[in-house]
């Protein structure tokens, strides 16, 4: 439609260019031929009448319907969103398989450590009838036999008229009671529990298997929770730790038959041993 609008124009203007150049040639022309003849009063110029001009027409107003349309403003692009990668679930953990319950383990029997038996209160030695301190005097040949005199005085001094012990069975009665205790030292560090039996009397071994007497004793120990089984446990947790290491002095006689091996500290005895004579034999005495 735009195209036809303009080609209409076109030929107008031609129309107008056309019109408006022929008249003037006319005039020209006349006037020469005048002017050759004669001269004459040049008639007044007539004015040429104007052409009419032809009514331009108006533009046609675009049909609705073929009127271009205007572009529609395009929408900017809405930037999408990058996808968010989705995390991919934690493998759920195998479960373990199922174990059988273990049988529980016994709980070890706490082995308490062998603590020293209580001290006994030393006995105090009574003073021998007639006894005198020997004087200050300077060393000679005889002083041995005066302490031996004197050792044997302490061991017999509790001793009544009718049981009396001589000076010559005191020094057998003192080197034997030595020896067993040097025995039994060595069985101590052995831990040699059935060599230390033979050493016992009957109603030592007696006492000490009885679990009743065995409950008492474990009672004044001062391990908790602990009881003493048998003879053996006796051995081990009251009778070494007592006596092992300990050194013996002398000996005092309760009769003719029996004997307590001590130390002598500050004169004061200290009792380790007990010894009672059977069929010549001195066995150890372990009852209270």
């Amino acid at each position: 439609m735009i195209k036809k609008i303009s080609l209409l124009t076109s030929l107008l203007a031609a129309l107008i260019l056309v019109s408006c150049c022929s008249p003037q040639e006319t005039n020209d022309t006349d006037f020469a031929s005048a002017s050759a003849e004669t001269v004459q009063p040049a008639p007044e110029p007539v004015p040429a009448p104007e052409p009419e001009s032809a009514p331009v027409p108006e533009p046609l107003p675009a049909p609705e319907s073929e009127s271009a349309p205007e572009p529609e403003p395009i929408p900017e692009p809405v930037p999408i969103p990058e996808p968010v990668p989705e995390e991919e679930p934690a493998p759920a953990p195998m479960p373990e398989p199922a174990l059988e319950p273990a049988a529980p383990e016994p709980e070890p029997v706490p082995v308490p450590e062998p603590l020293p038996e209580p001290a006994p209160t030393p006995e105090p030695v009574p003073a021998p009838e007639h006894a005198v301190e020997p004087p200050a005097v300077e060393p000679s040949p005889q002083p041995p036999a005066e302490h031996e005199s004197t050792e044997y005085n302490r061991a017999i001094s509790t001793l009544s008229e009718e049981d009396s012990v001589s000076e010559d069975t005191f020094e057998e009665d003192k080197k034997e009671i030595m020896r067993i205790i040097g025995e039994l030292t060595q069985i101590m560090q052995n831990r040699d529990f059935a060599r230390w039996v033979e050493y016992l009397t009957p109603e030592s071994r007696a006492y000490w298997s009885n679990p009743r007497n065995l409950r008492e004793v474990s009672r004044k120990l001062p391990m908790k929770n602990f009881t003493l089984r048998n003879l053996e446990d006796y051995f081990k947790y009251v009778f070494i730790p007592s006596r092992q290491g300990r050194r013996i002095d002398e000996i005092r006689y309760l009769s003719s038959s029996l004997i307590k091996a001590v130390q002598v500290q500050n004169n004061v005895d200290i009792v380790f041993y007990y010894f009672s004579k059977r069929g010549g034999n001195w066995l150890l005495n372990i009852n209270p």
